[in-house]
């Protein structure tokens, strides 16, 4: 009864068959572990807001590059 289901021609198709099942798996494992991401992100987000005073933004970031110069090194208290 399953004598067309053996032979050469399987040494050829079953390769082909376990990288299907392979890359199929591979997305399952991929999205299951984005989505779990991120929910856990959205999660950490609800949570640090939840502990914020109402009403409160975070302050801006001061703006970063060669807009702000490079620092002075520090000086000697009696330098000229």
């Amino acid at each position: 009864m399953m004598a067309g289901l053996t032979g050469w021609h399987m040494l050829l198709i079953m390769p082909f068959i376990w990288a299907i099942i392979a890359a199929v798996v591979g997305l399952v494992v991929y999205f299951a572990v984005r989505f779990a991401v991120l929910h856990a992100l959205k999660a950490h987000t609800r949570w640090v807001d939840a502990g914020k005073p109402a009403g409160t933004t975070a302050a801006p970031y001061p703006p970063a590059g060669p807009a702000q110069g490079p620092a002075a090194p520090p000086q000697a208290p009696d330098a000229p």
